[in-house]
């Protein structure tokens, strides 16, 4: 039977994600993109402690196994697998 969820390679897909958005940014970009992602965390924790659905506040909420299928081409694509 295959697994339908893997954790260990939601990790890796994430970093991977995470090292692609990142890659081409100087040390200040990279700062200021943790700091905005850091504050959206907050601001989505406190939305979800008030009551609120874990996408209301996405702009572009995705489908969770398409976000996933993503990042696993993306990292098959570099061979971190």
């Amino acid at each position: 039977m295959k697994k339908k969820f893997d954790c260990v390679q939601m990790k890796r897909l994430g970093a991977a994600n995470v090292r692609e958005q990142t890659a081409t940014l100087t040390r200040e970009q990279e700062l200021r993109f943790w700091q905005e992602r850091s504050q959206y965390l907050r601001q989505r924790q406190a939305s979800l402690k008030a009551g609120g659905h874990i996408w209301a506040d996405r702009i572009e909420a995705q489908d969770p196994v398409q976000f996933t299928e993503r990042l696993r081409r993306t990292i098959e694509r570099r061979g971190d697998s």
